[in-house]
């Protein structure tokens, strides 16, 4: 037992837990030493305190701040995804404990990483609001994490829709690159004409290939579509004929229907897509700065369907998606014309229906 006076002046007395007389008498010295700062105002014992706390392993406290962000209400999702981007970092760097937690080292191990400036925000803003919430806990004294250099997000560029000049010149440049050109032309009106992704069309087989009460349809394996859901989905009758030759080609090689329809297709189309819209003179990019890019060929898909008059719902349910939202404010573009055209016709349609309704007033 250790026997010393604290800083009010109060004597106490104290288990060092240990074995040996040096190292009872190290720990004593310490006390002592401790007692004195506080007795002239160096240290308070609220910081000592949190400085004791500073040993408290990072794993447990994450527990307790993911139910914390829970019982605010926020969803579990997000309570474990910032959860997991402090993990990572506390893997990355080291950490152990809190005492362990370092700004400087925090982003020395975001730079390595060479992330994008979303994934680099999301971490920072991850270990930002878990300095925070240790602060209010008092488990620190200052939040380590403050200052916590973000990454400056680039200009988000915007797509653009190809035109119907500008595809045709597409799928005609294609067509005169060979076999493998041949396959990107197809693969480009299935695309355009069905609201497939370039993954989606890489990944089908010749027995995905099927007629459906009398309609050629195209059949995506949940493995190979983006919601894991599958589709089943109705292919043009203009398109049809073009994979029929294709499929007939196919099952020459397998009679089972499990070669691919597409053989040539990169699942990184980019490349050709760039080049065969630079043999049909298409610009990439249009004097508003914006781009034109291999899953616009989707967009324009979503596009043509708002144009030729397919219902929202109907629209919706093609291109796949789970919100109304997402198919009319991000994959449904509206060109000047349709919105001159659209002005032109909601002021004549008021201007005369209400002239003729004053007109009528006025005779009665």
């Amino acid at each position: 037992m250790a026997h010393y006076r604290d800083a009010e002046g109060v004597r106490r007395c104290r288990s060092t837990g240990c074995k040996h007389r040096e190292t009872a008498e190290a720990w004593l010295r310490a006390k002592e030493l401790e007692e004195e700062k506080i007795k002239v105002g160096l240290l308070s014992r609220e910081e000592l305190t949190r400085a004791a706390r500073g040993g408290e392993l990072i794993s447990v406290m994450l527990e307790e701040w993911m139910a914390y962000m829970v019982g605010l209400g926020r969803t579990e999702f997000y309570a474990s995804y910032r959860c997991r981007r402090v993990e990572l970092a506390a893997e990355g760097c080291g950490w152990r404990t809190l005492r362990d937690m370092s700004r400087a080292r925090a982003e020395r191990w975001l730079a390595g990483l060479g992330c994008s400036a979303a994934v680099w925000n999301m971490a920072a803003g991850a270990l930002v609001g878990f300095g925070k919430w240790l602060v209010r806990k008092e488990m620190l004294v200052e939040n380590v994490f403050d200052g916590l250099a973000h990454k400056k997000k680039l200009p988000v560029w915007r797509r653009r829709v190809i035109t119907a000049e500008e595809f045709v010149g597409l799928v005609e440049a294609a067509r005169g690159m060979g076999a493998a050109g041949r396959e990107r032309a197809v693969a480009y009106m299935v695309a355009v004409g069905t609201g497939l992704r370039w993954s989606e069309i890489c990944s089908l087989r010749v027995g995905d290939f099927r007629e459906k009460d009398g309609r050629a349809v195209l059949v995506v394996d949940p493995a190979n579509e983006k919601a894991r859901r599958g589709a089943v989905v109705v292919v043009p009758r203009g398109i049809a004929e073009e994979l029929r030759g294709l499929a007939r080609e196919r099952k020459i090689e397998s009679l089972d229907g499990q070669a691919l329809l597409f053989t040539m297709l990169k699942r990184k189309g980019i490349p050709d897509f760039d080049r065969d819209l630079k043999r049909a003179g298409v610009k990439k990019v249009d004097e508003n700065g914006e781009k034109l890019d291999i899953h616009g060929l989707r967009h324009a898909f979503a596009t043509r369907l708002a144009r030729s008059g397919a219902t929202a719902k109907v629209a919706q349910d093609m291109m796949r998606h789970t919100t109304l939202a997402m198919t009319l404010g991000i994959y449904t573009h509206a060109s000047e014309e349709e919105k001159v055209r659209a002005a032109d016709a909601a002021y004549d349609g008021y201007y005369n229906s209400n002239r003729e309704t004053g007109s009528k007033e006025d005779t009665a």
